[in-house]
């Protein structure tokens, strides 16, 4: 290994990563919402709307615009009538996140979890709605810019835009607040309504956990260019380019460990999967599970991690043994049955995505019962 690696190794060794909070029975992280900023915007306007279904009329939205600090007073009235879209449609077939209508007004939003800014985004998108302003009664003030973590957009999203006609927000302060007050006005409502606030509170919060990890990864990895060296740099940056065949390469020798451990040998894991083009089961099977080397099932990675049986007679075995459990046939022309990995645990049904690095991979899959899964 050489000194670059071995030094950045040693630095991330001292890094104290905050876990944030348990994730288990979110509701929101079953559905795997948490990556997804479209379901996200979507889950915050229903929230926000007037006629939501959270039956708290106009409140959620007083709420909201005291949080965000919109200081212009309306009529219940105005309230009332107001409406949220979502992904609402403008010139050259572009959309804005979230746009609040009340009376004449427009409030668009505009929410960046991890995508990154268009080229004068925001200030086309404000334009837009100033130059409607001139056609129609409605007004725009600014437009607000939702971050995780408040940051500001970049200059060119910004473009010829004045600091006063945007206002940046995050999902820590700003929406943590609104959620929080949400929370307090809705004890007493529908618990099913407290618990989306919780667990939309949650999500937040291991946002939060996540971005201080990665700045403190990023205050360990600065270190090692301290000294200004193009080689180090060199290496680095190809860490980075292949980053994604990194984390290929880690996930699959921790699933094959695993298999082979939890089976005293008896299983195994491969990449390669014969006559994959010729078979008729999941396009998201990564790997194959063989026994004796014959490929007996195989691992699917999509949002969840689950195992695929295919051959006629294990599955006839497969089904009789687990009658009861959720394993799903397919009718049409498919030969395979599939089920999903447990973690821990857990009931099967929580989302656990494996697509992208999970730090927490060796520990989700510890305790996974292989054999439990294919029996022959």
């Amino acid at each position: 290994m050489d000194n670059f690696t071995t030094n950045l190794i040693e630095k991330l060794k001292t890094v104290s990563f905050n876990s944030g909070n348990t994730k288990s029975a979110n509701i929101l992280y079953m559905l795997g919402v948490e990556n997804k900023e479209v379901i996200i915007c979507r889950l915050l306007a229903s929230l926000i709307e007037p006629n939501g279904l959270h039956c708290l009329g106009i409140e959620p939205l007083k709420i909201f615009l005291k949080c965000i600090n919109v200081n212009k007073k309306y009529s219940d009235s105005m309230l009332s009538n107001a409406m949220v879209e979502t992904e609402e449609l403008i010139s050259d077939n572009r959309r804005v996140d979230i746009v609040i209508h009340i009376d004449n007004d427009v409030i668009p939003i505009e929410v960046k979890l991890y995508a990154k800014d268009q080229d004068a985004q925001l200030c086309d998108y404000f334009n837009y709605y100033k130059s409607i302003d001139e056609d129609t009664d409605k007004d725009i003030d600014k437009i607000y810019y939702l971050t995780i973590d408040g940051k500001k957009p970049s200059k060119s999203s910004v473009g010829n835009l004045k600091k006063e006609n945007y206002s940046c927000i995050s999902f820590f302060k700003e929406i943590y607040s609104f959620l929080s007050d949400l929370e307090n006005l809705s004890m007493g409502a529908e618990n099913d309504l407290i618990k989306i606030i919780k667990d939309f509170k949650e999500v937040i919060s291991n946002l939060k956990s996540d971005e201080e990890n990665m700045e403190k990864i990023i205050k360990k990895i600065t270190k090692c260019f301290e000294d200004n060296n193009n080689q180090v740099e060199n290496e680095f940056l190809q860490i980075v380019k292949y980053s994604d065949k990194i984390w290929d390469e880690i996930r699959f020798l921790t699933l094959k460990n695993s298999v082979e451990e939890k089976t005293n040998n008896k299983y195994s894991l491969k990449r390669e999967i014969k006559n994959k083009g010729e078979l008729d089961f999941d396009t998201y099977c990564k790997y194959a599970i063989t026994y004796d080397g014959r490929e007996v099932a195989y691992l699917a990675i999509e949002q969840n991690l689950y195992i695929v049986i295919k051959d006629k007679e294990e599955r006839k075995n497969f089904e009789v043994e687990n009658s009861n459990s959720d394993s799903k046939k397919y009718e049409t022309n498919s030969e395979y049955v599939w089920k999903y990995i447990k973690i821990g645990e857990n009931d099967g049904k929580k989302k656990w995505n494996l697509k992208n690095v999970d730090p927490d991979i060796s520990s989700h899959i510890k305790d996974v019962k292989w054999e439990d899964y294919i029996k022959l």
